[in-house]
């Protein structure tokens, strides 16, 4: 994978760590997910890019290569979208394609609100634009687990106890059945989770994937969908832990918008259908040259 370029934007002192693949005016900038992931299980993304297409990719601040704060207040969906149009200015990239993935989707939909003019097309994967529907949506993931492991979650929550083996393992057997279904894992899933930023995450979403705690939990920009104008694709996987009724309410609120289901994906299409995610991609994004 050739490299053009790497290096770091600083952004009111604090940098943010980059990779850039490919020569174009034509770019496609993606979010990573988590919040508090880093851009490294977005790779696939570079396979892209080239003569008409740049691929620029970057770790949000307080993950992977960027800076850690130790003021946790920094940690947040706001402050993380004027950072983002922090990056474009500064790397003089112009109107760009923007792809965020799971929190990056959540990212790139604050963005596009706060910052229009910086858009040129919108793809989100596996997102949501509201975390009060989420809760609700996810929580119906739950019923899908035995009697027993629904009841042991339920008593931890209301004690306290996130640690209990008994209910990890509830959350370990949630996650294998909705964000990677690649068994076993790859090394991208099992990097991804040595490398979290547990600061971040705890901060802004909270203890695990289902229980919602953190700064984002009445994040809400469901009602306002309606302004996006640019051209927007939204992908979700059949098995997704963000579920297809979200992609849907995200795909009915903004006008035009293309919606994507793959079949045999949960939540990482980019690993578990890398082909068929891709081309999805770059179809849409041929159609907008």
């Amino acid at each position: 994978m050739l490299i053009q370029a790497e290096g770091y934007v600083t952004v009111d002192g604090r940098r943010l760590f980059y990779r850039s693949f490919g020569e174009s005016e034509r770019v496609l900038v993606g979010l990573h997910g988590g919040p508090g992931s880093n851009h490294k299980y977005l790779l696939p993304l570079a396979s892209l890019a080239g003569e008409d297409l740049r691929v620029v990719l970057y770790d949000q601040l307080g993950c992977g290569g960027s800076d850690h704060p130790e003021d946790h207040s920094l940690f947040t969906i706001e402050r993380a979208a004027e950072e983002l149009e922090a990056l474009r200015t500064g790397l003089g990239l112009g109107r760009v394609n923007l792809l965020g993935h799971s929190y990056g989707g959540f990212l790139a939909l604050e963005y596009a609100l706060r910052h229009p003019a910086g858009l040129d097309s919108l793809i989100l994967s596996s997102s949501s634009a509201s975390i009060p529907r989420t809760v609700i949506e996810m929580g119906k993931l739950r019923a899908g687990l035995p009697r027993e492991m629904q009841e042991t979650m339920d008593r931890c929550e209301a004690r306290g106890d996130l640690q209990d083996p008994a209910y990890l393992k509830c959350i370990d057997r949630l996650y294998h059945q909705r964000i990677c279904i690649i068994d076993p894992w790859p090394e991208e899933m099992d990097r991804l989770f040595r490398e979290w930023s547990q600061d971040v995450y705890r901060e802004m979403w909270g203890a695990n994937e289902f229980f919602v705690t953190g700064n984002l939990r009445d994040w809400d920009v469901a009602g306002r969908l309606g302004a996006i104008a640019v051209p927007t694709l939204v992908t979700v996987g059949r098995y997704d832990e963000l579920p297809i009724p979200l992609a849907e309410q995200i795909h009915e609120g903004i006008p035009g918008s293309r919606l994507r289901i793959f079949e045999c994906s949960s939540h990482m299409a980019m690993l578990e259908e890398p082909h068929q995610y891709l081309s999805a991609i770059s179809d849409f994004l041929s159609q907008r040259s």
